[in-house]
């Protein structure tokens, strides 16, 4: 919290009548407790629900979306950590991580049987009666990767973390060596986007026709590389 420093002087009337008034002086720090008065925000709620989809038949695992609340509190009364607000006892879809906010998907989707999926997110401070903020982020919407994707699209996120500090916790993303290259990953942020048309079929699509639309199952392999400097 915050601490005043105050220099106090007590001086005697010298009454005696001596030479000269006597004085001592002490310094006293003054420290003002924080009290728990602020709920997290999410400031960017907003945008989560704009563009938040998740890939049908993907790994689990990938990148849904990172959450970020702040609390104008300080010490415990501002830390906070995330969860979700489950209304029943289902199988989630999602998990997500307490202290950095990062959801992940916690098992594959089918978007014939559900196309999209309620989630709320919770974020609550650490104090002795924690407060607690919400963010509705609507629908995540499950999508599929059409034949006819524009090049440069955008589809699916990825990420890794490295415990190392500096430049040795700098991670490079890169694709595995196959041909044609029908997608290619941002080396800095992990975006796999589409590089090529990829109407036509290769051994590692699959494609397949349900209600009148094509859809393409791509086999991805991303991989993350550590920058170390020696």
């Amino acid at each position: 919290g915050v601490e005043y420093i105050l220099k106090v002087t007590a001086t005697d009337d010298n009454a005696s009548g001596g030479p000269q008034a006597l004085s001592s002086t002490a310094q006293v720090i003054v420290g003002v407790d924080d009290v728990n008065n602020n709920k997290p925000v999410f400031e960017k709620c907003q945008q989560y629900r704009e563009r938040t989809s998740v890939l049908e038949n993907q790994a689990v695992c990938p990148l849904v979306l990172q959450v970020q609340a702040v609390d104008a509190d300080e010490g415990s009364n501002g830390r906070v950590t995330y969860g979700f607000m489950h209304k029943d006892s289902a199988v989630p879809a999602f998990s997500i991580h307490p202290d950095i906010g990062v959801i992940l998907t916690a098992r594959k989707f089918d978007r014939e049987r559900q196309r999209e999926y309620a989630v709320t997110v919770t974020a609550s401070d650490q104090a002795i009666d924690p407060l607690i903020g919400i963010c509705h982020t609507s629908y995540i919407t499950v999508n599929f990767l059409r034949e006819d994707t524009m090049i440069g699209t955008s589809f699916l996120r990825v990420a890794a973390h490295d415990d190392d500090f500096g430049t040795n916790a700098a991670v490079a993303y890169s694709m595995s060596d196959e041909q044609p290259e029908y997608l290619q990953v941002n080396p800095l942020t992990g975006w796999v986007f589409v590089n090529q048309p990829i109407s036509q079929v290769s051994t590692h699509t699959d494609t397949h026709t349900h209600n009148t639309h094509t859809h393409t199952h791509t086999h991805t392999h991303v991989r993350a590389n550590t920058c170390m400097t020696v």
